[in-house]
């Protein structure tokens, strides 16, 4: 079991292309397992309402730009309702 670092963070946004898992690569094929462990641990950090996990169409390298502001516009927003 990985020794649980504390996050500086307030909020956590996570993203991943639903693809990722489910290529030959063995690395790449664990990122799915790794990512909701990952997501499980920021949530006991920092509750359930203040980190999410989005699965987007395709893979790593598809929509960047999109999903980069969508990634920033969920955690202006958690910050905004909490302040």
């Amino acid at each position: 079991m990985p020794v649980l670092t504390p996050t500086l963070s307030k909020v956590a946004y996570l993203s991943i292309g639903r693809k990722e898992e489910h290529v030959r690569n063995l690395s790449m094929a664990r990122v799915g397992a790794n990512i909701r462990f990952e997501q499980q641990l920021l949530e006991q950090q920092l509750g359930p309402n203040n980190t999410t996990l989005q699965w987007n169409e395709g893979g790593h390298f598809d929509h960047m730009d999109a999903r980069t502001a969508q990634a920033y516009a969920w955690i202006l927003n958690r910050l905004q309702e909490q302040a």
